[in-house]
């Protein structure tokens, strides 16, 4: 065995302890959302483990939207708490609190927290919300977030339909 067989061995025998680790985690029921509230408060790889465990267990989500969406709207993070968010929400249809707490960031929020959360609610495919963050985009003082919401529309608007096969308004 070289060392390529070595170290592949090393990882097939990593994954199996993984499977076997979350599934003792998962057992544990309701204490795991308190854990995972630390770790995704945490730096580094508590963080990461957290995210990706809850794109596989997001019977946990709704427990912690908050969380999540400052996650979400962060560069660095944004892409696995996205991930989480949307498994959570094609199993528990979590548009409207996301949007609740990603409006939070809007008030004071430059163009990087507007595009944030368009990006999330594309992400969560959240549309009635998306719709209601274009319109106040749209209205918005800085001309930078209103051309987003125009840019935004002219993207998504082919991607609705509305079952009769025209677009619906975005």
């Amino acid at each position: 065995m070289d060392d390529l067989d070595a170290a592949w061995a090393a990882v097939t025998a990593a994954q199996r302890e993984l499977v076997r680790e979350r599934a003792t985690f998962y057992q544990h029921g309701k204490g795991r959302i308190e854990v995972l509230r630390r770790a995704l408060q945490e730096q580094g790889w508590s963080r990461m483990a957290a995210m990706r465990l809850l794109t596989d267990l997001s019977e946990d989500v709704p427990g912690l939207v908050p969380e999540l969406v400052n996650l979400a709207m962060l560069p660095d993070t944004c892409g696995w708490a996205r991930r989480a968010l949307r498994a959570g929400t094609m199993q528990h249809g979590l548009g409207a609190p996301i949007w609740h707490h990603a409006k939070g960031y809007l008030p004071d929020g430059d163009l990087l927290d507007w595009g944030m959360a368009a990006d999330l609610l594309t992400e969560i495919e959240a549309w009635q919300p998306l719709v209601e963050l274009l319109d106040l985009a749209t209205a918005h003082h800085d001309p930078e977030v209103r051309e987003l919401a125009a840019e935004r529309r002219q993207r998504l608007a082919p991607l609705r339909t509305s079952g009769t096969g025209a677009p619906d308004p975005i």
